[in-house]
């Protein structure tokens, strides 16, 4: 009866208003955590990045990070894809980033519309 995943209650920045109806879920395997974001309803944005802290640090490798694409956000009410999601070695917070590699929009909505990223700790 002891769960796989577990829930999360991240801090968000790049927003003025945080997206809601959010799932934020994540589990271990061995040394990887897998962890799961979804905005179901986007937040409204101030910010030019996107970031979301980690349900767990991650490990400390020299020079080490982690880069995994994710399938579909929204962007001033744009929906885009192919954007990519960047954990740092010992890093706390996942960093999102749209198509291009480039800066989120400091105005208007924006959402992950989904993402699993897997890191090491």
């Amino acid at each position: 009866g002891f769960p796989v995943w577990f829930n999360w209650a991240p801090t968000l920045v790049g927003f003025s208003a945080d997206p809601t109806s959010t799932v934020n879920r994540f589990k271990i395997e061995g040394n990887t955590v897998f962890a799961m974001v979804r905005h179901a309803v986007a937040g409204t944005s101030n910010g030019t990045t996107l970031t979301i802290s980690l349900p767990v640090t991650a490990v400390t490798i020299t020079n080490a990070f982690w880069n995994w694409p994710f399938h579909a956000y929204v962007d001033n009410g744009t929906t885009g894809f192919n954007g990519d999601v960047w954990v740092v070695s010992a890093g706390t917070v996942m960093n999102f980033r749209t198509a291009s590699e480039g800066a989120w929009t400091n105005t208007g909505n924006k959402r992950i519309i989904g993402a699993l990223i897997p890191y090491e700790i």
